[in-house]
């Protein structure tokens, strides 16, 4: 990976995701005894507007339960199912920016699961909205992605840190 980007564990502790704005994947395996990674796949997400910057991956974030990686890109969701047998063959779209403006566009920024089991993805471009994915343990589109959801008293592109030092056991 050469580029920037984001990185996430899977809330029970077993996997590790990285994605980066060259729009590469890479999904590890993690052992919290050892500490030791190893590859589980390593995936190209689609850009459907090749060598449009609008499209970049820009975050990752994991279902509570473990099994759904969700790629964010600015106009794009991609759900994947790590219990896939080929994970990169299992990704399916679950949104599209529907184009909404105040007064800047809301594309899709960062995600971050959050306490309440909902994957909350920022704007960016200085607006003051939030979308989330209402059932991210849902395959495909059940997932529910709800866009432009809360209206914020200030604009920021970032998310907070929900921390996750007791990872779940399974």
């Amino acid at each position: 990976m050469n580029a920037t980007g984001h990185a996430d564990f899977s809330p029970d502790g077993s996997k590790y995701a990285m994605v980066s704005a060259d729009n590469n994947l890479m999904i590890l395996n993690f052992d919290r005894c050892s500490g030791n990674f190893s590859l589980l796949d390593s995936v190209h997400v689609p850009n459907p507007t090749v060598g449009q910057p609008d499209n970049e991956v820009f975050s990752c974030s994991f279902s509570p339960n473990s099994r759904f990686l969700y790629t964010i890109a600015y106009t794009k969701i991609i759900q994947y199912d790590t219990w896939a047998a080929d994970i990169a063959t299992s990704g399916i779209y679950v949104a599209q920016w529907d184009t909404f403006s105040l007064p800047f566009n809301t594309y899709f920024n960062m995600s971050q699961l959050a306490p309440d089991n909902k994957i909350y993805i920022s704007t960016y471009g200085g607006c003051y909205l939030l979308h989330y994915i209402n059932d991210p343990d849902s395959a495909g589109t059940s997932c529910h992605v709800i866009q432009n959801s809360f209206l914020l008293p200030r604009a920021n592109i970032g998310l907070p840190n929900f921390p996750n030092y007791t990872f779940r056991n399974q």
